[in-house]
């Protein structure tokens, strides 16, 4: 029988048509991913999601009811929606562990005339209402008021003579938890001052090792991770390395965000060298960095989707506070920081925070020398639709079918395909990929494909290709020679 039927028997002798349906042929194109983002975060003891089992949130509703009201989770994504409404999210909550962090305020002087302080914490703008002649104790007790009713990772308490924060959760994020009076230039009511202690003492982070475990083999494109220590970074950079790899091909770039000076970025990122993680660097920000990270992560896992390969310079990071212009990198300090594998932002004239360059934390090659070619997070991201578009048109067009030799006299109506089928499939994704925009030189590609069937093992197709990634429009540079 010259053509391969998959579910007709050839011995049938019973009347009279059998059409069987066969959809191997029916996709056209690569179909499109849905992106999954994986949010690691803190949760409380009102969150209703296991701890350290994956959940799926789709609104700041979802993420409360999954890590609790008013925890790291839940400010996190809220700050995660604000930027991308439409992200296909899972939550993965770990319990807090440590010591909480604890600030304070004290207010000295008398309000001789009445008035609004603006108090912002964590980046949270909180108006406390002065009335005219307030004592301290008066003034004390109306900015914890003020604090307990607005949705803040701290909560106050009056003690003595001042006011005291304690961060909502345990851990080294609440010491990020920032405490200012006036950030935008508002008047002070005359007469009193805002004596701010700055949050301190919290420490300890949860063992992210086992919580990694919860992943399964479950394929997140985009993680969100607020942890920035050494041991939680590499523990999820080898799961991530893991998953780069070709036998589990469910590869993923995790979103990172540290808050520092020039110095202490560059130090940061001269010790790390993973092209599976991108860490944006920013300095005077109110905003806590494990919020930068979401908002990071949401508008990177929102663009990525719709192009790999298209950079995201001048995208906003909506709910960030932009820090003061003195506290701003100047060009040649974030120069210097790109280098030094730390991704970098600029401030709007609107005075928002915009992404300048999104790239990964790899630097070097394994004997220490520069290395650029995972410099920018496109180029891991693009070369990871590359391999699932091939691994899908082989899949679906391909399924159960034989094997044989190009030179085989074979009915064109079997299911056989040989080494130059696969050749002519691979050019022709190629050029489908070019057209949108993901690679170039699809002549040159065709011309350095080899495919070829393996010789001990006669069931494999072997082959090996040199994509031309396309590139990003990052710097126009231009000597202007003028005559008068």
């Amino acid at each position: 029988m010259a053509i391969s039927h998959n579910n007709i028997p050839n011995n049938i002798r019973t009347p009279l048509a059998f059409i069987e349906i066969d959809n191997t042929g029916a996709i056209s194109g690569t179909p499109a991913p849905l992106h999954k983002v994986l949010m690691i975060g803190l949760s409380n003891e009102n969150g209703k999601a296991p701890e350290g089992e994956v959940t799926r949130i789709h609104n700041p509703n979802s993420a409360i009811e999954a890590f609790g009201y008013g925890s790291m989770g839940h400010f996190m994504a809220q700050t995660f929606f604000d930027n991308n409404k439409e992200g296909n999210v899972y939550a993965l909550p770990l319990k807090e562990v440590g010591t909480a962090a604890k600030g304070s305020i004290e207010i000295i002087g008398s309000a001789t005339h009445g008035g609004t302080v603006a108090l912002y914490v964590a980046g949270t703008r909180v108006q406390i209402v002065i009335p005219r002649g307030a004592p301290s104790a008066k003034m004390h007790e109306l900015t914890a008021s003020a604090i307990n009713g607005a949705l803040l990772p701290v909560t106050a308490e009056v003690v003595t003579n001042k006011v005291e924060l304690t961060a909502r959760w345990k851990g080294e994020t609440g010491n990020e938890t920032t405490l200012l009076v006036n950030y935008h230039g508002e008047p002070m009511p005359q007469g009193i001052e805002f004596k701010i202690t700055a949050m301190s003492k919290g420490s300890g982070s949860p063992d992210v090792s086992d919580a990694i475990i919860a992943l399964g083999q479950d394929w997140y494109q985009h993680i969100i991770m607020p942890f920035t220590d050494t041991v939680s970074l590499d523990a999820l950079r080898d799961e991530l390395m893991l998953r780069w790899g070709p036998m589990q091909q469910i590869d993923g770039m995790a979103y990172v965000a540290k808050s520092g000076t020039f110095g202490e970025l560059s130090a940061f990122g001269l010790k790390r060298n993973d092209h599976v993680i991108s860490c944006l660097g920013i300095y005077g920000s109110p905003t806590p960095s494990y919020q930068i990270a979401a908002a990071y992560g949401a508008v990177a896992s929102k663009y990525i989707a719709i192009d790999p390969a298209r950079p995201l310079q001048t995208l906003v990071l909506k709910s960030v506070v932009a820090p003061k212009t003195i506290d701003g990198f100047e060009r040649n300090e974030r120069n210097l920081l790109l280098h030094d594998g730390i991704s970098t932002t600029t401030i709007s004239n609107g005075n928002e925070v915009q992404l300048e360059r999104a790239i990964t934390m790899y630097r070097t090659n394994s004997f220490g020398a520069n290395d650029p070619s995972y410099l920018d997070i496109m180029t891991p991201h693009t070369l990871s639709y590359y391999r699932y578009a091939v691994r899908t048109r082989i899949m679906l067009k391909y399924p159960r079918h034989k094997l044989a030799d190009d030179d085989a006299n074979i009915s064109p109506g079997q299911a056989v395909v040989k080494p130059k089928t696969i050749k002519a499939e691979l050019i022709a994704l190629y050029g489908e990929l070019e057209w949108q925009g993901l690679f170039e030189n699809v002549d040159a590609f065709a011309e350095s494909l080899i495919v070829e069937r393996n010789e001990n093992d006669r069931n494999r197709i072997d082959v090996l290709s040199q994509p031309d990634l396309v590139n990003q429009f990052m710097v126009y540079a231009e000597t202007t020679q003028f005559v008068l």
